[in-house]
């Protein structure tokens, strides 16, 4: 009975490696197919192309397949539950794509990620990047009131209400005002 929990045990651990290495493959292929890409469009007949690459009508376009393969990559992995195949994916997207349309989202997987993971500090960091560097993203509030429920969970309850607080005053339409306010009832009153 003892061999059969550590084969199990044994069969759990490489079941996860060949996760981790499947998304890592999927996101080398990505990158390959990004150059590929590249390469034709430098290359190709009536491209455009200008000395050194692309024109840059042709750059911003491949640069944008790019991105959205590697963050499509990316959530495969958080959707598969390989949270560290997901973290490295996602670091990995936001290195190369700092400034995409989807980089609030991948700021803001990354720090759910952390947050499976136990690193609440971590989490707390990352979503706040989502309202730092991306003040009129859509996901604002909802980066705003995780960042108050992980405060809330740290017992940090005046830090909380902050964020509580700027939810349901910023964007109070947004569907998380709603779950903000009741966190704050339970919160209780502010005392001096």
């Amino acid at each position: 009975r003892g061999d059969v929990l550590n084969q199990l045990n044994r069969i759990a651990i490489q079941l996860d490696q060949i996760e981790e290495l499947s998304g890592q493959n999927s996101l080398n292929i990505a990158s390959l197919r990004d150059q590929m890409s590249r390469s034709r469009v430098a290359v190709g007949p009536g491209s455009g192309a200008v000395e050194g690459g692309a024109s840059s009508a042709g750059a911003m376009s491949e640069g944008t397949g790019a991105a959205d393969a590697m963050y499509n990559a990316a959530v495969r992995q958080y959707n598969r539950g390989s949270l560290t195949a997901a973290s490295a994916a996602f670091q990995q997207f936001l290195t190369a794509h700092p400034s995409s349309d989807l980089a609030p989202q991948a700021h803001y997987y990354l720090a759910d990620v952390m947050v499976q993971q136990d690193d609440l500090e971590g989490a707390i960091e990352e979503f706040s990047r989502v309202f730092e560097l991306f003040p009129t993203s859509s996901s604002v509030p909802d980066a705003l009131y995780r960042v108050g429920l992980l405060h809330q969970e740290l017992g940090n309850d005046a830090e909380a209400r902050a964020f509580f607080e700027r939810v349901v005053n910023t964007y109070p339409d947004a569907r998380v005002a709603e779950f903000a306010r009741a966190r704050l009832g339970e919160i209780g009153p502010q005392f001096p």
